[in-house]
Order: C-alpha cells, then sequence, then structure tokens
C-alpha cells in the first residue's frame, strides 16, 4: 500500500515501565502489521526490541535517560513488517525504566 494521507496510520500509544513483552497491535488472522512511524522515549536505561510475534526484527537498541527513538512516517520504507497474523511486540529489556510514546501503523 502507498500512504497518501496521514489519516492512513493507527495509532496505538505505549506507556510501559517492566521488563517484558509488550504487545503493541494485536495479531489478525489473515492481516499484517507495518509499523510507519515510532516515537519512544525513555525515563532509565533500558534495551528495547521490536518484534513480529517472538521474532526480533530490530534490536535490542540500548536506550539511556532521556533518548529518544525518533522514526518519522516515510511512504515507502517502513520500521517493521511483521508476519500475517503476528503480533507486533516491544520488549524492555535490564531494569524496570518506564518507556513512553506511540506508534504509527497499517494493518492490512
Amino acid at each position: 500500500m502507498t500512504l497518501t494521507r496521514p489519516e492512513d496510520l493507527s495509532v496505538a500509544n505505549f506507556d510501559e515501565n517492566t521488563a517484558a513483552t509488550h504487545e503493541v497491535v494485536a495479531a489478525v488472522a489473515g492481516k499484517r502489521v507495518t509499523v510507519y512511524e515510532v516515537w519512544l522515549t525513555a525515563a532509565a536505561s533500558t534495551d528495547v526490541t521490536f518484534q513480529s510475534a517472538a521474532t526480533a526484527k530490530i534490536g535490542p537498541v540500548a536506550m539511556a535517560a532521556g533518548d529518544i527513538i525518533d522514526k518519522p512516517a516515510n511512504e515507502i520504507i517502513p520500521f517493521v513488517v511483521c508476519e500475517v497474523a503476528e503480533a507486533f511486540n516491544i520488549v524492555l529489556g535490564t531494569g524496570s525504566a518506564r518507556v513512553t510514546g506511540w506508534i504509527r501503523y497499517i494493518q492490512e
């Protein structure tokens, strides 16, 4: 799909502070999650991994307090493309640092 308008993207907010796997966009049978935009900031040191179900697509990415991951929406190159019928997850690693922000995605 070629995105032509920002309204084509859904938004999922993220606000977690436990070292665990966090489902950000649930899996839907026959549909693929494609993440185009990510904006996250960490309150303390941690690492972040972006997954399609249990498969790491990007990371772990080390974040220090105040660090930001900022990948603006791009109509051509997505940030993460999940497999069909798999959830998009963000895994927070070490510590219990609060990580907040949002992702923008399509599911088709």
